[in-house]
């Protein structure tokens, strides 16, 4: 993250920051912290809106029903033919989701649209709660999501590389909201998600520089 967390209110100008923390990325080091939990303003919609154009980014916790999150995981994992004896450690009661699975390091579901469109995974990714929450944000009647829903399992010590989402989706269209959907709880150990704060506002400075060196090279 390049820059610190804009403020949408008078409040948050006095709420405590975390600590960042310099990590080597790319050609040189770069800040990151914690995400700012913009959970507390889910009432509100116009301080949502504000919050995402000022950071590029809504941190949410628990915006979807736990036991449907968990119903779909435990379909995902039988889906992809996951051991059955590894199935069981994520649904054990005291710690469900904590243990990372040995036994299928690549579980290759990009391309597995028939577990992407499998109900109890729909029942997440086309929840009608994610079409009332950004009909709210952008005062809009009607949202819809793409056919194509990307499922991502990384192996330990692999990560999704750095991208802008915009290139691949709706044809380079600005009217696109990307959301992160993780099936269950994901400690800092198991990854992060990293997003670049404020690259909402300079992002057509980023394709423009992407083309001109694709054009020059």
């Amino acid at each position: 993250m390049e820059k610190k967390y804009g403020a949408t209110s008078k409040e948050d100008t006095h709420r405590p920051r975390k600590r960042s923390r310099l990590i080597t990325c790319g050609t040189g080091p770069s800040a990151i912290a914690q995400m700012r939990d913009s959970s507390d303003l889910l009432s509100d919609y116009n301080l949502l809106k504000a919050r995402l154009n000022s950071d590029g980014y809504l941190f949410l916790r628990d915006f979807l029903p736990r036991s449907d999150v968990i119903k779909a995981r435990t379909e995902i994992l039988k889906m992809a033919e996951v051991p059955h004896e590894a199935i069981s450690r994520f649904e054990c009661p005291y710690r469900p989701l904590e243990v990372s699975i040995s036994q299928a390091p690549d579980l290759r579901l990009l391309a597995r649209q028939d577990i992407a469109s499998s109900p109890a995974v729909q029942m997440i990714t086309e929840n009608a709660k994610i079409r009332d929450f950004f009909c709210g944000i952008f005062g809009c009647k009607a949202v819809a999501t793409t056919r194509y829903k990307w499922l991502r399992s990384v192996s330990t010590g692999e990560y999704t590389g750095v991208h802008i989402d915009r290139v691949y989706l709706a044809g380079g269209s600005n009217k696109l909201t990307t959301m992160w959907i993780p099936f269950g709880d994901i400690p800092m150990k198991h990854g992060s998600l990293l997003v670049n704060v404020g690259s909402n506002k300079k992002v057509d400075d980023l394709l423009s520089n992407i083309s001109s060196s694709s054009s020059s090279s």
